[in-house]
């Protein structure tokens, strides 16, 4: 159950990270090559060589033509000439979107001659970042590859100079590429190169692999200590994940003065889940009403749902601020609308008090069906009180009985009492 718990909190950590560097690439936009005398379908292979570049690149990702890119390409004024300023690229790639605009022009000489420029822009800084250009005599097809051999120099692949002991962010990158192409033999073995040379990212992926058994056997103890020694280095994923590890007692003895110091290294640095479970630390461990509602604040606001849902039960409560009955429903709301089932199941129950809202059983009827088909047996035993009662529903006795026997089977006393007083004791 352990290692459930916290293979769900890392997995969406660690999807969230570096590991999955599309997220983190920058952005490329490849404007259509142009050139007078040549042939649209040169142009196209032109083009088409650039990004293939940009798609076997480790450190780049191609800026789709969507909307934007097609928007600012039409306003541009330089497609036919071939001619382009450095301020008009750079112009075209704040419109696009994009962190990097390529550009290139073809010349045609004669038959079998053709010459290739080419220019990469930095979009922030309006720089050129490579530039150059090409003499080709062999006619098309040289023209391709040298087109290819042009893109391999811009978007330099993400094994580039992997084998080069002082370059761990290569020997990372490729890692992920083999890690993306699901070959966790081979990914783990660039990723302990990269981590033994002290790279945090790398040491944090080596201890995912170790916690789920991918390309090596599962060891919670690796895991651990490869988590430490990238949160060690700074790491927030990996401070949260070492914490919630002392917190579960998985790989490490059980620690609760770890868990809070490493989830508050977390904290610190923004990390929303980790500010969430130092919270909930000073709720019950360290009872501290303050620090809680300040962590749980700090991560609800970051659209933490359980966070959310938590600091709509202190307003509800009253526990480390004064109570508040709309701002509990207001953030119980925020929860419950990105499915969490308690608070959907609380939400239920704000409108069937009148709390902090108009009663409404209608409403208390939708939020407790939600948490209901959740298997929340506090909503399914509510959600048969209203069709039991009528409320803001048709009343229907079979329909309650039946909410109050899933209810029962989750070990529901009140729905099992109910169903006694019913003369039903079989669910």
């Amino acid at each position: 159950m352990k290692k459930n718990i916290l293979f769900t909190a890392l997995l969406a950590g660690f999807l969230a990270t570096n590991l999955c560097v599309a997220q983190n690439k920058k952005t490329v936009a490849v404007v259509p090559a142009v050139g007078e005398s040549v042939s649209k379908d040169i142009r196209i292979g032109v083009t088409n060589g650039l990004q293939e570049g940009v798609f076997g690149s480790g450190e780049y990702k191609l800026l789709a033509r969507g909307t934007a890119f097609e928007k600012a390409l039409s306003e541009m004024q330089f497609q036919q000439s071939g001619t382009v300023s450095d301020a008009e690229l750079t112009e075209f790639g704040h419109a696009a979107g994009a962190d990097f605009v390529c550009y290139a022009t073809v010349s045609k000489y004669s038959e079998n001659e053709y010459r290739i420029s080419y220019k990469m822009i930095n979009v922030a800084t309006g720089e050129i970042v490579n530039m150059g250009s090409e003499t080709i005599r062999n006619g098309v097809s040289g023209l391709l590859t040298a087109t290819d051999n042009i893109a391999k120099k811009l978007f330099k692949s993400s094994g580039e100079n992997a084998d080069n002991p002082i370059d761990p962010i290569a020997q990372y990158k490729l890692g992920v590429k083999y890690h993306d192409s699901d070959n966790y033999t081979e990914a783990l073995k660039w990723y302990r190169k990269s981590a033994q040379q002290g790279n945090a990212e790398a040491q944090y992926a080596m201890g995912f692999m170790y916690l789920n058994g991918y390309g090596v056997s599962t060891d919670y103890y690796e895991s651990a200590k490869w988590f430490r020694k990238s949160a060690e280095q700074g790491n927030a994923e990996a401070q949260y994940v070492i914490g919630l590890m002392y917190h579960i007692g998985e790989g490490v003895s059980e620690n609760s003065n770890e868990a809070i110091k490493w989830y508050q290294k977390s904290a610190e640095q923004g990390h929303s889940k980790a500010q969430c479970e130092l919270g909930k630390m000073y709720i019950w461990v360290i009872e501290n009403p303050h620090e809680a509602i300040k962590w749980i604040r700090k991560s609800a606001e970051q659209e933490d749902v359980d966070a959310q849902y938590i600091l709509g039960g202190m307003y509800e409560e009253g526990f480390g601020i004064t109570k508040d009955y709309y701002e509990a429903a207001k953030w119980y709301r925020k929860s419950a609308e990105q499915g969490n089932a308690e608070a959907q199941s609380s939400l239920g129950s704000m409108y069937i008090d009148g709390l902090g809202v108009a009663q409404d059983y209608y409403e208390a009827r939708k939020w407790f069906l939600k948490s209901a088909e959740q298997e929340h047996a506090i909503a399914q035993f509510y959600l048969g009180v209203l069709y039991y009662e009528g409320l803001g529903v048709n009343k229907n006795e079979n329909e309650a009985i039946e909410w109050f026997k899933k209810a029962a089977r989750q070990g529901n006393e009140v729905a099992i009492n109910n169903l006694k007083k019913l003369g039903i004791y079989s669910y």
